[in-house]
């Protein structure tokens, strides 16, 4: 059987990677559909998974997976899959978050990634297009990929705090395939300081959940001081919650925290131990 349970937990050692394929049935988007203003990244999926010594597809599986979650019974493919397709956006991003905060029984990030991708690549949902980006920033379920998690980002629309903070991150300091472009942070910066609660989900992900990508996002904006109060020791705390959790970015953050004596004591030793 290629679903997964609570009790039957399915890790994933191996990927390959092809264009996502759409299931052959009729999918009801009106109430999901992309805006014209804004279009959607071609990127490549995931599509198999090696459980053990076998191959299985990662659409079946979620299918069966999607199907379990919402009727607690099993079916044939055919059924899943129609189950799977008629699921609304907001439903998958639901799923998708819960596996992603594991917080959900079996909680897996291939799911994760799954749910995320099929509610933003099939419906063009904004916050799925952000948790997408977010998954491609930190690797979570996928090969990271500074670049296209960018093109998620902006995808998402000026309307999503979770892109907006990360475009105003990443266009401040530049990462691979990622320029540096501080007019174009500062834009980001300050439409996400219009918008109410502007990190409501990286905190609760991070206090609640603690989900490492979220620390280190809070870590990054108390350091930038980006609709948080500037705060070298507040910025040093939540990058050692990454850290423990074996993040490489959160690593970086405690290892560039010790090299600067920023809200900890400095420490040559410490940073190269933790930049290693």
């Amino acid at each position: 059987s290629s679903r997964e349970s609570g009790t039957e937990i399915f890790e994933p050692t191996r990927t390959t990677r092809r264009m996502y394929p759409l299931p052959a049935v009729t999918m009801n988007r009106s109430r999901a559909q992309v805006p014209k203003s804004r279009t959607l990244p071609v990127v490549q999926y995931v599509d198999t998974t090696t459980i053990g010594k076998r191959t299985v597809s990662l659409e079946p599986l979620l299918a069966q997976h999607a199907f379990a979650m919402e009727s607690n019974a099993t079916t044939d493919y055919v059924s899943s899959v129609h189950a799977l397709v008629n699921l609304s956006p907001e439903r998958l991003y639901t799923l998708g978050e819960a596996h992603l905060l594991n917080h959900l029984p079996g909680a897996r990030q291939h799911l994760a990634f799954a749910y995320i991708f099929r509610a933003a690549s099939a419906h063009g949902y904004s916050p799925a297009c952000a948790l997408l980006g977010l998954c491609y920033e930190f690797g979570l379920g996928v090969v990271g990929a500074y670049s296209t998690a960018v093109d998620w980002y902006v995808a998402a629309g000026r309307d999503q705090p979770i892109a907006l903070a990360r475009l105003a991150f990443l266009k401040k300091y530049g990462r691979p395939g990622v320029p540096t472009d501080r007019r174009s942070a500062d834009d980001f910066a300050k439409t996400l300081a219009a918008l109410p609660r502007p990190l409501e989900w990286f905190r609760k992900a991070a206090d609640q959940f603690n989900f490492a990508p979220a620390h280190y996002c809070m870590a990054a904006c108390h350091h930038d001081g980006l609709c948080a109060p500037k705060s070298p020791t507040r910025a040093f705390e939540y990058y050692a919650r990454a850290a423990a959790q074996k993040l490489p970015q959160g690593l970086a953050g405690v290892g560039y925290c010790y090299a600067e004596g920023l809200g900890c004591e400095h420490s040559d030793a410490q940073a190269v131990r933790h930049y290693k």
